[in-house]
């Protein structure tokens, strides 16, 4: 059944095989739907892309952005990393830093795990906070 033609939210979309017991869509219906909608924009001028969506691939997740964006990076434009030298001072983006993570090959920022496109959390960022003090 084509994404178009039925638009309703139906249960047969969702698949509660997760282990958290939260629901998600089925893979087949967000592989159409994700086609359909880079479709869409490329035939406005728009750019496409995913903000962390991901599937599963034997015990590993892989993110789906590479297969369906359409841009350099998620945002649609390069936005560098930014950094300040005190609290009082300007932030100002770090040197080198193209801020297009997801192609990023030599991270002038020092943080290589960037480039994998996932989901992070507090203490990793105090700790690359903490990494870019020290390459500043």
């Amino acid at each position: 059944m084509s994404v178009l033609s039925d638009r309703s939210v139906r249960s047969d979309r969702s698949d509660r095989s997760d282990r958290s017991g939260r629901s998600a869509t089925k893979k087949e219906y967000r592989r159409e739907l994700f086609t359909l909608l880079r479709s869409l924009c490329d035939q406005n001028g728009l750019t496409f892309a995913l903000c962390m969506e991901f599937e599963r691939d034997g015990e590993a997740y892989r993110g789906l952005n590479q297969r369906y964006m359409s841009s350099r990076n998620c945002e649609g434009i390069d936005v560098p990393l930014y950094t300040r030298p005190s609290v009082a001072g300007p932030f100002q983006p770090v040197s080198g830093c193209r801020g297009n993570c997801l192609a990023c090959v030599d991270a002038a920022c020092g943080i290589e795990e960037l480039r994998r496109g996932r989901a992070c959390n507090l203490a990793e960022y105090r700790r690359w906070s903490r990494l870019v003090e020290i390459r500043s």
